[in-house]
C-alpha cells in the first residue's frame, strides 16, 4: 500500500513537503506522496482516501461502500462516491458532519475490524449497508462477492437480522436471498439483479453446450459480458449458441456501468420476444 504520512506540528519536514507539493493532503491528518498517488488506479486512490479519512478521525468507522472497498468486495465503478462513515455511539458528529467527500450515517456499527490502520465494519455488515443505502442492485453485487470470498448466506442473514427494524432492510434481505457464489464478475451480478427486477429467472454458470457455461435467463436467453473486442472474437461461438435455439444478448462492462437501465430495457424486450414466440 502507498505509505500515508501523518501531518503533525512536530514534523516540520512534512509541512514543508505539503507546501512544495511533494505531498498531497488527503485528509486533515494524512498526506501521501503526490507522484505515487497519481500513479494509482481510480479504485486504488479511492481506497487510499477512505483509509486516510478514517485514520484522520479518532473514532469514526468506515461503513457501506467504503468498508466494501477495504474488504475488496465487488462494487460498480463510482469515483464520485463520498467516504461513508459512522460513529460507534450511533449518532452524527457535532462538527464536520457535512465535510466535502464524506457522508456520515446515523447507525450502530457492530463489530469493528482494522485494515491498514482504518476502523471498518465486517464484510457481512458492509454487504447489508451497501444494500440498505444504495439499493438492491449494488447489494446483490456485494453479496455475490462476499459468497465468493467464503462468507455464508447464514452469516449475511444474521447480520441483517441483528440490525433489527432499520430503513431498507428489505433490500438487504432480497439481495442475500438472490445471491450466488457462482457469479464471475460484478457486471454478471448486475445483469442478474436487472433480471430479478424484471421478474425473470437468472442462473449463473449454467451448462448451455459442451464445454460452455453462461449466464442463463428463463432457460433460453444467454447473456455474454465482455469488452467489445472480446465479444467480436466470440462471433463463431455466439452463432453456434444461436443455432442451438438460444437468444444471445451481449453487454460490455462500460454499457452496464454507465447505463444499466437501458440494458434492463434490452433484457425486457428480448424476454418479451421469447415469451411471445414460446406461446
Amino acid at each position: 500500500m502507498t505509505t500515508l504520512e501523518t501531518i503533525h506540528p512536530a514534523k516540520p519536514a512534512t509541512s514543508n513537503d505539503l507546501k512544495s507539493g511533494t505531498l498531497l493532503q488527503l485528509a486533515p491528518r494524512m498526506a501521501v506522496d503526490r507522484e505515487k498517488y497519481l500513479a494509482l488506479s481510480a479504485v486504488e486512490r479511492q481506497r487510499l482516501e477512505c483509509i486516510a479519512i478514517a485514520r484522520s478521525s479518532y473514532t469514526a468507522v468506515l461503513i457501506s461502500k467504503s468498508a466494501a472497498l477495504l474488504h475488496d468486495l465487488w462494487l460498480l465503478p463510482c469515483p464520485d462516491d463520498p467516504v461513508e462513515l459512522a460513529l460507534p455511539c450511533g449518532s452524527l458528529p457535532r462538527h464536520n458532519r457535512h465535510a466535502p467527500g464524506r457522508c456520515y450515517r446515523k447507525t450502530m456499527v457492530g463489530d469493528v475490524e482494522t485494515i491498514d490502520g482504518a476502523r471498518v465494519v465486517s464484510i457481512a455488515r458492509a454487504v447489508a449497508d451497501v444494500a440498505r443505502y444504495h439499493g438492491f442492485r449494488h447489494g446483490l453485487i456485494a453479496a455475490d462477492s462476499a459468497l465468493n470470498m467464503g462468507i455464508s448466506p447464514a452469516q449475511l442473514q444474521a447480520e441483517v437480522d441483528g440490525l433489527g427494524r432499520v430503513h431498507n432492510a428489505a433490500a438487504a434481505r432480497k439481495a442475500i436471498a438472490c445471491a450466488s457464489s457462482l457469479s464471475r464478475s460484478p457486471f454478471e451480478s448486475l445483469v442478474r439483479a436487472l433480471a430479478v427486477e424484471l421478474g425473470l429467472d437468472a442462473k449463473p454458470r449454467q451448462r448451455v453446450a459442451p464445454g460452455i457455461e453462461a449466464l442463463l435467463i428463463e432457460e433460453a436467453i444467454i447473456v455474454e459480458i465482455g469488452p467489445q473486442a472480446v465479444l467480436s472474437r466470440r462471433s463463431s461461438r455466439t452463432a453456434y449458441l444461436r443455432s442451438l435455439g438460444y437468444r444471445v444478448v451481449q453487454f460490455t462492462p462500460e454499457q452496464l456501468a454507465k447505463d444499466p437501465d437501458t440494458c434492463r430495457r434490452t433484457l425486457h424486450m428480448v424476454a418479451q420476444a421469447h415469451a411471445v414466440k414460446a406461446s
